[in-house]
This record gives C-alpha cells, structure tokens and sequence, in this order.
C-alpha cells in the first residue's frame, strides 16, 4: 500500500524527473548498513542492491 507522503514525492518525480525508467513506489529519507527508512517511518531491507551490479 502506497501512503500520501509516499504518493505526492512519486508525483512530484513523475512531473519534474527525467521519466529515463521506471522508479521504485518507495522513497528513502535515510538509511545504515542494509535498512533503509522511506518517508512514512517504514523500514526496508536494503532491495536497491538487487537492481544493481
């Protein structure tokens, strides 16, 4: 479930982003070692890493 802090940041990168790919619905505020805290103070293992080499 996307929360309205989650959903206005997407919107706004939708708007003014380079739209190059498709983004992730999760925006990260913060994070150490693996977790990573988006906007609405919920915390993920650090998936990123499955996108990248």
């Amino acid at each position: 479930m996307v929360i309205y802090k989650t959903n206005h940041y997407i919107n706004l990168e939708s708007q003014y982003g380079a739209n190059n790919y498709q983004p992730l619905d999760v925006v990260i505020t913060k994070g150490q070692g693996v977790w990573v805290e988006d906007v609405d103070g919920d915390y993920w293992d650090h998936i990123i890493k499955v996108f990248t080499n």
